[in-house]
């Protein structure tokens, strides 16, 4: 497939989605058949080499054993970046020059793959969807791409940011934020999906992409890219903390559309509070030694549960030598992922001795002269070890942080799941990540987190001139129907000289009021639904001739009107045209506009003809006649839409 155009092939792309659907099919097919000696040889490597003899599948999307989930999600990482390994090697084989771009996941922390093991032999370019979540507290598209970025050992990241009418309708300044957002995040490309998915689900106002939905989005979309490609690559800081995004515990969640946020929560008052630059590091960079944790002031733990025994050994050996382990999940380093407790652990790592459930009356904790609200997030009742100390307390005077010098440094852990989304947005939750930052002498307010792409990219689409006498004119932007230029002619009708048949008018009449004849009935068409989603015909909208003769179309707009142009959207072969128009019916005055070169180019293409009157023209009468034509092969034509338009008022 790919040999015949190999040397007119930019890149290959592996999918959309792939992990996460070959899961659920994966856990489909072995519930529905769990005899398929093919699903049951699988089960038992997951068993064997990821689940450590204990935990194979898991028996439904729905299964509640995490250690199950976990070992699952290992050999899915292995299959899916050995399969990509395969198609890379095979696409290079072809042609060194076509780059390959690796899977496309769901908008959201994937829970599969470690993207430490994203090497260039895996891919040219690493690709993930960002979504956007609709809350100005979250840095939605800076997290993923800092986190997939961070990790990953290919140099390209070119995220698919969703800035299309989808999730959010943006204006062309939002576009600019959420793209900046990403791009000082990390990504080094733009990947776009452009398409009207909201469209071809309701099957109305499907207006395909964003070229036609929203002109003023498609035009700032394309600066960027233009603007991304030729700009000098950012220049980042150094980091002085880090976030431990832990695999196992990540991998723990339970089904197959459940996404985790804590880390993105912790990302988020990072990034927008005391505005620290960070670096991500997961199980797989302490084994591959990609990271130096000696280089961090701060360690923060956002969501650790499930955690192995090297990844614990590494942590303990950073605090030791001075590091500060900050810990928002109370129930931080729990297990390993072969189930095993880690009790211990936390008592000699975290120095934490017990951690029970809080009280129901537990609504906020105090610490560092602040009060936290506890929420709906999980909290509990921490017990210090004897050589640990209590640090904050809840509102009914139980121990909610504990502190435990290690060594030369020190691990803080929170009783409360800090890590909850809402309490990104919590004015308290914000002060204490600036007075994490401050106390722990990481620079803030780094010069990264102000880049911004310029607003002066934006550059609106025009706007025509003058009022549209057939009340037929729709300009889209952020895909809702501006019919403001619209100035109906009251009464006002047309006729034909020759009456289309191909397709031909929905009821044969002499005089076609504008609300519902083919020529001018777009404002019906918006309402009623599309043709190519099913909601209705084609016939209804456009007419259409197959004649050597020639065609002419009268309007009366019952009155007189100051003329501009006449503009009609045509498929098919334009002829020489002649526009008359006439104050009372008996004198008339015209133009003749003979066949440009460009006219009939693209025959087969969608286009716009305009005929401009004389400057200063009136009439109420207006006649448009195409010249017959008699070449045979050049005899159709399709007008969807004619447009009358008066000058500017």
């Amino acid at each position: 497939m790919i040999r015949p155009f190999a040397d007119q092939i930019y890149a290959v792309s592996f999918g959309d989605e792939q992990v996460n659907y070959a899961m659920i099919i994966l856990i489909e097919f072995l519930e529905k058949y769990p005899d398929y000696e093919l699903l049951k040889q699988i089960d038992r490597e997951v068993r064997a080499k990821y689940g450590y003899g204990k935990f194979g599948i898991p028996k439904s999307g729905s299964d509640p054993d995490v250690y199950a989930w976990i070992a699952l999600r290992k050999y899915m990482n292995d299959a899916m970046v050995g399969f990509m390994k395969e198609v890379t090697a095979k696409v290079r084989a072809i042609n060194p020059a076509i780059k390959v771009i690796s899977d496309d996941p769901v908008a959201a922390q994937n829970q599969t793959y470690d993207y430490t093991d994203f090497t260039p032999e895996v891919c040219d370019i690493v690709t993930h969807q960002l979504y956007p979540r609709r809350n100005p507290d979250i840095s939605d598209f800076g997290f993923l791409t800092k986190y997939v970025s961070d990790l990953s050992q290919v140099k390209e990241f070119w995220p698919c940011m969703h800035v299309e009418e989808y999730s959010c309708s943006f204006t062309p300044d939002e576009v600019i934020e959420k793209v900046s957002e990403s791009v000082r995040s990390g990504a080094t490309g733009i990947h776009y999906y452009l398409a009207d998915t909201v469209g071809t689900r309701s099957g109305v106002r499907y207006l395909h992409s964003e070229y036609f939905g929203a002109p003023e989005r498609w035009q700032i979309e394309m600066a960027l890219l233009e603007e991304l490609g030729r700009m000098n690559q950012l220049k980042f800081p150094e980091p002085d903390c880090a976030i431990f995004a832990c695999l196992d515990t990540l991998r723990s969640y339970v089904g197959v559309s459940v996404y985790p946020t804590r880390t993105m929560t912790i990302h988020s008052l990072l990034e927008l509070q005391p505005k620290v630059f960070f670096r991500y590091f997961n199980e797989g960079s302490l084994a591959r030694k990609l990271v130096d944790l000696s280089r961090f002031k701060v360690i923060f733990a956002p969501d650790a549960k499930y955690v192995d025994r090297p990844a614990l050994a590494a942590l303990e050996t950073y605090v030791k030598n001075g590091g500060t382990l900050i810990v928002t999940d109370p129930q931080a380093f729990s297990f390993t992922p072969a189930a095993e407790d880690l009790r211990e652990v936390r008592r000699t790592l975290l120095g934490i001795a017990d951690a029970k459930e809080a009280d129901a009356n537990v609504t906020a904790f105090h610490y560092a002269d602040l009060t936290l609200p506890v929420g709906n997030a999980g909290r509990f009742v921490l017990t210090p070890t004897a050589g640990a100390r209590t640090a904050g307390r809840y509102n009914d005077g139980s121990s909610a942080v504990v502190e435990y010098p290690l060594g030369r440094g020190k691990v803080l852990t929170f009783g409360s799941e800090i890590g909850d989304l809402g309490n990104a947005g919590n004015p308290a939750c914000q002060q204490l990540f600036r007075y994490l930052a401050q106390s722990n002498n990481l620079k803030c307010n780094q010069d990264i987190w102000r880049f911004r792409f310029p607003s002066t990219l934006i550059r609106p689409p025009a706007m025509p001139s003058g009022r549209c006498l057939t009340g037929n004119y729709v300009k889209w932007q952020k895909f809702l129907p501006l019919t403001g230029l619209n100035r109906e002619a009251p009464g006002a009708a047309y006729r034909y000289a020759k009456a289309p048949d191909q397709p031909a008018e929905s009821t044969p009449q002499e005089w076609y009021a504008l609300a519902d004849g083919h020529l001018t009935n777009r404002l019906k068409a918006i309402a009623k639904g599309n043709v190519d989603r099913g909601k209705s015909k084609l016939d209804e909208w456009i007419v259409g001739w197959e004649t050597p003769e020639a065609i002419a179309i009268e309007f009366d707009l019952k009155a007189t009107y100051p003329l501009d142009r006449l503009e009609v959207i045509c498929r098919h072969y334009l002829r020489n045209a002649t526009l008359g128009w006439s104050e009372d019916g008996t004198r008339w005055q015209q133009a003749e506009f003979p066949l440009e070169a460009g006219d009939n180019r693209d025959p087969q293409d969608v286009r716009r003809k305009t005929y401009r009157f004389p400057a200063g023209s009136r009439g109420r009468l207006v006649k448009l006649t195409f010249a017959s034509r008699p070449q045979a092969e050049q005899q159709r034509l399709i007008l969807s839409e004619v447009e009358l338009w008066s000058p500017e008022e």
